[in-house]
């Protein structure tokens, strides 16, 4: 193999391991965004449901209302209507 189809080899790997690098942080953003507004989301519904005497609730459930937002979006779109 040539130094120069070495070289490109080598530039093609550097930019694939570069994207695949910015996909898995742009993914972990989007996690984290997400995560966030389902906590929001949890945190709102136990205000309104309890009268404001619980305002937060803990982190695993906010996870869990995302986890199964993702597996039963029909559902999960239809209880979110029935809240406001």
């Amino acid at each position: 193999m040539s130094s120069a189809a070495e070289a490109g080899q080598s530039t093609a790997d550097k930019l694939a391991a570069q994207t695949a690098a910015a996909q898995h942080k742009m993914s972990e953003r989007m996690q984290k965004g997400q995560e966030k507004v389902a906590q929001a989301a949890v945190n709102n519904y136990a205000k309104k449901a309890s009268g404001g005497l619980v305002s937060n609730v803990p982190a695993p459930v906010g996870k869990e209302a995302l986890n199964f937002a993702k597996k039963n979006p029909k559902q999960a779109t239809k209880f979110m209507k029935a809240l406001f």
